[in-house]
């Protein structure tokens, strides 16, 4: 969940720079990527204000001067590259709504910035951002048949081999006699201990901290000792938790092995995050199909957190309703650099959905799911309005939309008096 709250501000905050538009070359794209010096860059900025007093428009140098300004002044406040470098994006520009305004944007992205990249133009660049969009998750891979056991993580188009190790396990025993049954044990002995060899190395490898180092697990190889390590006592739970797809079956082991199962499970993959939108969704849907724990909009939602019920929230991600819509008054303050100094811009309402994010925790949610309309039950909850909540006891409808109405007419009133 925190991984995907993360990919979701992300993409709101690159919607919100790709509606800028600069006047002139007045706007600066500066991605410095992690393990560069800070010192390095400030260098870079000075010999680009040099080349930018040459400029010929008067216009055009004043606004990339004081673009080039203003980032040398965001540098100041880092001493050494963030972990996963530095994005900033600064300069004079209009909004969507045709307003003028001088922005600041420096801040660590989620994920690793792999290359550098310097832009002055009329618009921001922001195809080093949507890059880290692309598949983050960290998908585990398991591979074991009769020859040995490999462990490996996918993220992206990059895999890692995280362990991995052979074995000549005993062959079954053909031939009959008195010595048969010693043989078939003998070899059943040895599998069991290889099994065991496997779970141990699967609970060193894919936990870290007590936690998963992956987000799901595929598990595949040839024969039936796939079964058996999912099936064996010593497999932490964790990690059993992560395998929600059956074992695929490959002809090989070891990294051949790995690289059928990657195509294989391709499809399967694609679809994780539909599928756990689904899953939540459905669950709304069946307390709704009983008429048990649910609420529904915006109205019962919010009666429901007064009361302390809600268990698990779930909101369209594009829910537009701000923080009025609730009654909530949020003073919002986004900080506008310029080379003079600091402007403030005062913002009473912001995005319920941004404000529900930073939040959710505090008001007794449990979970938060923000789901898409990509699936016939997302677009199904679109329409019933985009927020509901599964419960943690009964609450009957009613009950909730006239708890709502009497807190709504006795903050009318309170009004009123005042």
């Amino acid at each position: 969940m925190a991984e995907e709250t993360e990919k979701w501000r992300f993409k709101r905050l690159i919607r919100r720079l790709s509606q800028y538009r600069g006047l002139g070359t007045s706007v600066i794209t500066l991605c410095i990527k992690a393990g560069s010096q800070i010192a390095l860059e400030r260098q870079r900025l000075a010999d680009e204000f040099g080349s930018a007093v040459n400029v010929k428009s008067r216009a055009n140098r004043q606004s990339i001067l004081t673009a080039i300004t203003s980032a040398q002044q965001a540098l100041k406040n880092y001493n050494h590259t963030p972990p996963n470098g530095l994005a900033l994006y600064c300069g004079e520009v209009t909004d969507s709504q045709g307003k003028t305004k001088k922005i600041v944007e420096a801040f660590e992205p989620p994920f690793p910035l792999k290359n550098r990249q310097y832009f002055c133009g009329n618009r921001f660049d922001l195809e080093p951002l949507s890059q880290l969009l692309e598949d983050q998750t960290s998908y585990g891979y398991l591979v074991v048949d009769g020859s040995g056991l490999l462990i490996a993580l996918v993220k992206g188009n990059q895999k890692q081999i995280l362990a991995k190790f052979q074995v000549d396990l005993p062959k079954k025993h053909r031939k009959g006699g008195q010595s048969s049954a010693r043989f078939g044990r003998l070899r059943d002995e040895a599998i069991g201990h290889f099994i065991t060899k496997c779970a141990e190395q699967a609970n060193i490898s894919l936990l870290s901290q007590d936690q998963t180092v992956v987000s799901t697990l595929i598990v595949a190889g040839l024969g039936d000792k796939k079964t058996m390590l999912l099936n064996s006592a010593r497999l932490d739970p964790r990690i059993k938790a992560l395998v929600t797809y059956p074992p695929i079956e490959v002809a090989y082991g070891g990294e051949a092995g790995l690289d059928q199962a990657i195509q294989a499970s391709g499809a399967l993959l694609s679809d994780l995050k539909l599928h756990q939108e689904r899953e939540v969704l459905q669950q709304l849907m069946d307390q709704i199909n009983r008429d048990q724990s649910y609420c529904l909009g915006l109205v019962q939602t919010k009666a429901a957190i007064d009361m302390g019920a809600v268990d698990t929230l779930i909101v369209y991600s594009d829910l537009e309703a701000l923080t009025s819509s609730w009654g909530l008054s949020v003073a919002k303050t986004e900080a506008s650099h310029s080379a003079e100094g600091a402007e403030l811009d005062e913002q009473p309402s912001m995005l319920l959905v941004d404000w529900l994010l930073d939040h959710y925790k505090t008001l007794g949610i449990n979970r938060l799911y923000l789901v898409s309309d990509a699936s016939s039950l997302g677009t199904q909850f679109k329409a019933m309005g985009g927020v509901g909540a599964i419960l943690r006891w009964h609450v009957d409808s009613a009950t909730l939309d006239a708890d709502q109405m009497a807190a709504e007419a006795a903050e009318a009133a309170e009004d009123d008096f005042i």
